[in-house]
């Protein structure tokens, strides 16, 4: 796969072939090229570059009517004749209706934290992502790989409750189903998704760790489109198109069917789950109102009585508007979660209560204003988050609740920041600072941050980045009992845990010739619980944890509702080095993250500083994706250090039958290796086009180990996931305007 990439690396573009329509979709004011327009021959749809430019193919010989759109210019048919199929060009005007901002040359540099973004397209097609948008991040610089082929946002050795999941700013409790096999958003809705490993701007906060941003697509508005995706796991479908008075509407729904195909083979363990989106836009006094809502809903039953659910639902109103210079944003939203796992204990009737029995009504408001200049831009915001969190109260373990107790709790955030260019841009610095009132704690914290940017040379720029943030308490954190002061011997009013986080990096990115760009980045944090120590008890064990992918599962079940703050110290530290050619036909990328993560507890044992139990020293990316024609082809290897374990040693002074476990996290399982591929064929059709797809993990079948079974003399691994072919098919259907 290397080899082919590398010769691929300097292939010139293909030569046209038969059915294939070439060109470029420009500005009509003065040949701008015009990125994102649709393009439609004979119902062949196309999508244009960062060139402007699109291929159409099978489309039938001879003179061909072309139909481009795009959003702030008004639609074009172009007639071309046969000898202009290799290179026509359509010029758009722009739509006197709509405010239409042109920016040339490079955006402004924005000084802040190093950030890696993945489209729609690149999430679908990336090898080894089972096209879905949290899983494909795992590529990315800074993002550790999850045991078993799970999902998890393990960034920059934070914990994976420390960061924060938004869609379009609001942001969600739960990221992934079945444990971690799969996330919550389909592609079909996706416009891009943004990862920033750790030191976000002002206007996100409480999470120390960092942060994930989907952002959705908007419906388009030329004419109505709706589609369908079958895959292994689940079935989708999506609708979109235009509304009256100039907006559009997309939404689209998932359902899985892994309980179906288990309940065919007689295993009575039944995993479901069910998603829901919809986005609606609509230009409203000089401003744009959009509507967003979405669903998730997990349940998994076995036949000996389990039942574990998880359900959130979110919605909001956000309104923007340009005035001037300034740009207004107002957003309230609202919302549901639940979370519940129950099972019959024996068989009297008994049952066992688990502490998921929870709802929360969650609510809050984003808003801002940010006006901006020739020297760069000023921006204030409002962050409010807050819940009515309600439990049940029971005598015992046996006992079903016969009470319930419910709290409210409200955070508000206020946060500024500004952004100076100096030097015509030469140097770029932008300080910021977000004040949160935590309700649980009942105090104000403070989180400056600052980020500044140099532009060395024209293709060379270095930027730093140092900041601040403070992790309020989990949603059962409002109900803490009062804790015993052994120091004075009396009662008092336990304070719930905050976590202070600091984020320290600085790096380098380079535009190179050949259209390839390379960044490396140093990073460093640390995190800190802020909450009285608690004495240390030698009666106590030594903090053996549990099996890691246990946890993880657990961690991606119950989302934020049942998550509290883990209380360890932190520390990590690491460099990211990305490179990545973009070509046409040819994307070439390559990501690796040297780190170290280690933690240390002060309440179970003294034995200081070691390995977090995802830390992974290594961790390489290496992805080739080819196109040509209606085929896409791409492979991926992946490899990583081996994640650390706990040893278990047989004391021979008790006749060899005792076991005890040494330092924790002091072994390391062996590397994990794996080559993934990704291969689909499109066949576009007048009405539309249907894609068959293949995505296998693990082509190799490697054994790759996750666990260890036995005493450290003679260990057994338990092998991870073995060769998992994803396969699917999706068609996308244009109605006739």
């Amino acid at each position: 796969m290397v080899a082919v990439a590398a010769v691929a690396f300097t292939a010139p573009a293909a030569a046209s072939e038969q059915g294939v329509v070439r060109g470029r979709v420009v500005t009509a004011l003065d040949g701008t090229p015009i990125a994102g327009a649709s393009v439609v021959a004979d119902g062949v749809p196309a999508v244009t570059g960062d060139d402007g430019g699109f291929v159409l193919f099978d489309v039938a010989p001879g003179p061909v009517e072309l139909l481009a759109e795009a959003d702030g210019y008004l639609p074009a048919v172009v007639a071309i004749a046969a000898a202009e199929r290799t290179d026509a060009r359509i010029a758009l005007a722009t739509d006197g209706g709509a405010e239409v901002i042109e920016v040339r040359g490079t955006a402004p540099e924005q000084a802040a934290s190093t950030t890696y973004a993945l489209d729609r397209d690149q999430v679908r097609t990336l090898p080894g992502g089972g096209n879905d948008a949290l899983r494909a991040v795992q590529s990315l610089p800074g993002v550790a790989r999850v045991p078993w082929g799970l999902g998890g946002l393990y960034l920059r050795g934070t914990n994976l409750a420390d960061s924060n999941v938004f869609v379009d700013g609001v942001e969600v409790p739960l990221a992934f189903h079945f444990g971690g096999l799969t996330s919550f958003y389909p592609t079909g809705l996706l416009e891009r998704v943004e990862v920033t490993p750790g030191g976000t701007d002002a206007r996100y906060g409480r999470g120390i760790g960092g942060v994930v941003e989907i952002e959705s697509r908007a419906g388009r508005r030329d004419r109505v489109r709706f589609g369908s995706e079958l895959g292994l796991l689940d079935v989708s479908a999506y609708g979109e198109g235009p509304t009256p008075a100039g907006g559009s509407i997309a939404l689209g729904v998932r359902r899985s069917h892994v309980d179906l195909l288990l309940a065919a083979l007689g295993v009575r363990f039944e995993p479901r789950y069910y998603d829901a989106q919809l986005r609606w836009d609509q230009p409203l006094a000089g401003g744009v109102l959009t509507t967003l809502a979405f669903a998730s809903h997990d349940r998994v039953t076995s036949d000996d009585d389990l039942d574990v659910k998880q359900s959130f639902v979110r919605a909001a109103l956000r309104y923007q508007r340009r005035v001037g210079a300034t740009t207004y944003t107002v957003m309230p939203w609202s919302g549901a979660s639940a979370a519940a796992a129950r099972t019959e204990s024996d068989g009297d009737g008994a049952t066992l209560s688990l502490a998921g029995d929870i709802a929360r009504w969650p609510y809050g408001i984003r808003a801002e204003a940010i006006r901006d200049g020739g020297w760069g831009h000023a921006a204030v915001g409002l962050d409010v988050a807050g819940a009515r969190v309600d439990r049940p109260v029971s005598s015992g373990l046996l006992d079903d609740a016969t009470t319930r107790e419910t709290t409210t709790y409200t955070n508000v955030g206020v946060w500024t920041e500004a952004r100076w260019r100096i030097a015509d841009g030469k140097l770029t610095i932008k300080p910021g600072v977000r004040s949160d009132y935590l309700a649980l704690r009942g105090r104000w914290f403070a989180s400056p941050r600052l980020g500044v940017a140099h532009e060395l040379t024209p293709w060379l720029t270095v930027r730093e980045f140092l900041g601040l943030d403070h992790q309020p308490p989990g949603p059962t954190d409002a109900f803490l009992p009062d804790d015993d002061d052994r120091a004075r011997g009396e009662k008092a009013k336990r304070r719930p845990p905050i976590v202070r986080g600091i984020q320290a990096s600085i790096g380098a990115s380079a535009q190179l010739p050949r259209s390839i760009r390379v960044s490396v980045t140093g990073y460093h944090v640390a995190r800190r619980p802020l909450t009285r120590r608690i004495p240390f008890d030698p009666a106590q064990p030594r903090g053996i944890t549990a099996p890691t992918v246990a946890w993880v599962i657990f961690d991606n079940l119950v989302g934020e509702d049942l998550v509290g703050v883990d209380r360890r110290r932190g520390r990590s530290w690491g460099v990211e080095l990305t490179a990545e050619r973009t070509t046409e036909a040819l994307r070439l990328w390559l990501a690796y993250t040297l780190s170290r993560s280690e933690r240390v507890s002060e309440t179970l044992d003294r034995i200081g500083w070691r390995p977090y139990d995802l830390d992974q020293t290594h961790n390489l990316n290496l992805v080739a994706s080819w196109r040509r024609g209606p085929w896409q082809l791409g492979g991926r290897l992946r490899a990583a250090s081996g994640l650390p374990y706990t040893p278990a040693v047989i004391d021979a002074d008790n006749g060899g039958t005792t076991r005890r476990h040494s330092l924790p996290n002091s072994a390391r399982l062996p590397a994990f290796v794996s080559v993934d591929v990704h291969a689909e064929r499109s066949w576009p059709r007048r009405w539309g086009t249907v894609t068959l797809y293949a995505d296998v993990q693990n082509l190799t079948n490697a054994t790759n180990p996750e666990a260890v079974e036995g005493p450290d003399s003679d260990p057994h691994y338990v092998r991870g996931l073995p060769i998992l072919p994803m396969v699917g098919v999706s068609f996308s259907a244009t109605s006739v305007r």
